[in-house]
C-alpha cells in the first residue's frame, strides 16, 4: 500500500493544480449522464476531420455535438475545425432518415474456426494420465501409439480460421426505427458499430449539411 506521510514530495504542486481546475472549469461540459440521451454519441462523426462528435452542454444549457478529434482516440489528426450542430436539430434529421431507410441491417457475426487444439489437448492429457490407469506394459505401449498416432492425424488436418461475417438480420432500418420508437437508448446501442454518419460544418441548411447523397450514412 502507499504510504501516506506528511514529509511525502506532492505528485501535482498548488501551481499546477490550481491552472488544471481552471483549464477544467472553462471548458464546454457533456451533458448529464442521467438525463437527455444522446442517440448519435459513437455513430456521429465530423466530415471535415474524421473526428467523433460528442454531446456538450454549451451555456445557456443548449445541448450540441461537437468535433473532438484526436489521434489518441484514432483521429488523423487533432481537432481544429470545432465542428458543432444542435442536439436536437441533428437527431430530428437522422430519426427522419432512418424512418425512411430501407437499408437493410447487418450484424457482424463470428463464424468460429477450427484447429483442433481441444481435440489436441485432449490426447495430450490423456498421454499424461495413461500410467495412472494401471495398465499392464504391452496394453500401456499400445494405448501409448493409438494416443500419438490419433495426435499426427489431428495436427495433419486443415485448420480454419474463425472470421467475421456480415450477415442481414430481416429488417430493415426502417423497421427498426419503427420498433425501437420512443427508446433512444436502445436505438443508440444499434447504430453504434453498425452505421456512421458524417456531418460538414460549411453548409448553413442542416439538411443539406447532413444528407449529402454518397455522405449521408456509411454501413460498417
Amino acid at each position: 500500500m502507499p504510504e501516506n506521510s506528511a514529509d511525502s514530495e506532492p505528485l501535482v504542486n498548488a501551481v499546477t493544480f490550481k491552472r488544471a481546475g481552471k483549464a477544467l472549469d472553462s471548458r464546454p461540459k457533456r451533458g448529464p449522464a442521467t438525463g437527455h440521451t444522446a442517440l448519435l454519441t459513437g455513430p456521429l462523426f465530423c466530415r471535415e476531420c474524421g473526428g467523433p462528435m460528442y454531446r456538450i452542454n454549451a451555456r445557456g444549457g443548449f445541448l450540441y455535438y461537437r468535433c473532438t478529434a484526436d489521434p489518441k482516440f484514432g483521429a488523423l489528426r487533432k481537432s481544429e475545425c470545432r465542428n458543432m450542430v444542435p442536439l436536437a436539430d441533428m437527431d430530428a434529421v437522422v430519426t427522419d432518415w432512418l424512418a425512411l431507410s430501407t437499408a437493410p441491417v447487418i450484424d457482424r457475426v463470428w463464424i468460429p474456426g477450427n484447429d483442433y487444439e481441444s481435440e489436441i489437448e485432449q490426447v495430450n492429457i490423456s498421454l499424461l494420465e495413461l500410467p495412472a490407469r494401471g495398465l499392464d506394459e504391452d496394453k500401456e505401449d499400445a494405448e501409448r501409439a493409438k494416443l500419438r498416432a490419433e495426435r499426427r492425424r489431428l495436427q495433419d488436418l486443415p485448420s480454419t480460421p474463425g472470421r467475421w461475417d456480415d450477415q442481414e438480420t430481416g429488417e430493415t432500418y426502417g423497421e427498426m426505427f419503427a420498433r425501437l420508437a420512443g427508446d433512444t437508448t436502445a436505438l443508440r446501442a444499434k447504430l453504434k458499430g453498425r452505421m456512421k454518419f458524417r456531418v460538414f460544418r460549411e453548409v448553413s441548411d442542416l439538411s443539406v449539411r447532413f444528407l449529402d447523397a454518397d455522405l449521408a450514412a456509411e454501413m460498417l
